[in-house]
């Protein structure tokens, strides 16, 4: 160890670090442009628009907020990304009205996937969002729970950093 030129610096930084809390790191691996950024490659009846990043209800958060317009009956298909920045996403919602059972699980089971891509966790999303869509169910991986759950009209995946719960 080379002896600090600045020892009082060194130590108020290292006791200021040592107790600060610790800050919310996010979905392991994943930022806004993991998820907003691939939608596109979703086939789906319409070319998905985002907006933001805008205020969020929580103090310090941002909100991105992608859907299909569409000027005929539904489905809809919509995606809410919430992060501190680009880089720290704290959960993502992905909702879809109108559609049948098949087609919400393979939207979910898409942008499950693009939410664990670059973590090692074993989970196949898109299995998982398959078998439980109907019945709704939540599921821990990849640093974060997965969950869906809704009726016929209306389901919904949620998947929520394990640090924000």
């Amino acid at each position: 160890i080379y002896p600090s030129h600045f020892p009082e610096l060194s130590e108020e930084l290292f006791s200021a670090s040592a107790s600060a809390e610790p800050v919310p790191r996010g979905i392991p691996g994943l930022g806004v442009t993991d998820v907003v950024g691939n939608l596109y490659r979703f086939p789906v009846g319409g070319r998905f628009v985002c907006r933001g990043p805008v205020p969020g209800d929580e103090a310090g958060s941002n909100l991105w907020v992608c859907s299909v317009p569409s000027e005929r009956p539904p489905p809809t298909y919509e995606v809410i990304v919430v992060g501190d920045d680009p880089r720290t996403v704290l959960w993502v919602r992905a909702t879809v009205r109108g559609a049948s059972e098949e087609a919400a699980a393979e939207f979910f089971g898409y942008v499950a996937g693009l939410c664990l891509h670059g973590t090692d966790e074993p989970l196949n999303p898109e299995a998982w969002v398959e078998a439980n869509v109907a019945s709704g169910e939540q599921v821990f991986a990849g640093g974060a729970e997965l969950s869906v759950y809704g009726t016929k009209e209306e389901r919904t995946l949620q998947v929520v950093a394990s640090d924000v719960l």
